[in-house]
């Protein structure tokens, strides 16, 4: 299997409160990619701080995460030219609809946002889950007995789009890593989030005695959608080594380092 870093330029720019940073790979890689993209553009792959899914590390110079060692892994082996930035979720998802060779991951594949991406995947399956305060004797059982209250998400995510069409009453923050401590503050009943996802938030805020999964819902796959500018027969072939991918063992290696 070659390694990830064979082919790509890779870099990753994360802003944060206006600040940017960036890293690029040796010189030699950056020339050889500069060449490689006069006569294919290199991808945008925009994302946001989702863990274990995909994050920024620490330093603030790295890319983390389960489906991100995917990309990075597919893209290697598509000899790829690209680069990865984290933003907020709403800016990432709007970037990826309005630019040409622009993608962003992960990516709830909708009946609703079909039609608006090219899809790359299944990179890695999300269950909603249904989170409480641990000293809330509340214990809804079903999404109907969540309809008297107000439910945590956050904004343009596929859980409060679900939410919304629904007709349940929703909360929504700019990013779900806010939505613990408002759970924790009484802003809403309920938070509803990925299983991982709220696991690995709760963890990182040092809030595991006092938030609690009680409820897991439905299963949903997880993509890199990329926008109608990108060539289709390049969609087709990210598949097809993804597949591939899928068969020679590598996702499910990935997968157990995250277990």
């Amino acid at each position: 299997m070659k390694s990830a870093g064979a082919y790509a330029c890779f870099m990753l720019a994360l802003f944060t409160h206006g600040a940017a940073f960036a890293q690029a790979s040796n010189p030699a890689q950056n020339i050889a990619a500069s060449v490689a993209a006069t006569a294919t553009p290199a991808l945008i792959l925009n994302s946001e701080d989702f863990p274990p899914f995909n994050y920024p590390d620490t330093d603030g110079k790295t890319a983390k995460g389960l489906a991100t060692e995917k990309i990075i892994e597919l893209m290697a082996r598509a000899e790829e030219n690209y680069s990865i930035h984290f933003y907020p979720w709403v800016r990432s998802f709007q970037a990826a609809r309005q630019h040409a060779s622009t993608c962003i991951y992960v990516v709830t594949r909708t009946p609703e946002r079909e039609a608006m991406f090219q899809w790359v995947g299944p990179l890695v399956k999300n269950t909603w889950t249904v989170f409480a305060r641990a000293d809330d004797a509340r214990r809804p059982i079903s999404m109907d007995e969540l309809r008297p209250y107000l439910l945590g998400a956050y904004r343009q995510g596929a859980v409060s789009e679900y939410l919304l069409a629904k007709g349940y009453q929703a909360e929504l923050a700019n990013a779900d890593r806010d939505n613990p401590k408002k759970l924790l503050a009484k802003r809403f009943d309920f938070w509803i989030t990925g299983e991982l996802v709220g696991h690995a938030f709760i963890k990182d805020l040092g809030l595991k005695d006092k938030i609690i999964a009680i409820l897991p819902l439905q299963t949903k796959e997880l993509y890199l959608a990329c926008n109608h500018g990108v060539a289709k027969e390049r969609i087709e072939r990210l598949n097809m080594i993804l597949k591939n991918m899928e068969n020679d063992g590598t996702n499910a290696s990935i997968e157990k380092k995250f277990r």
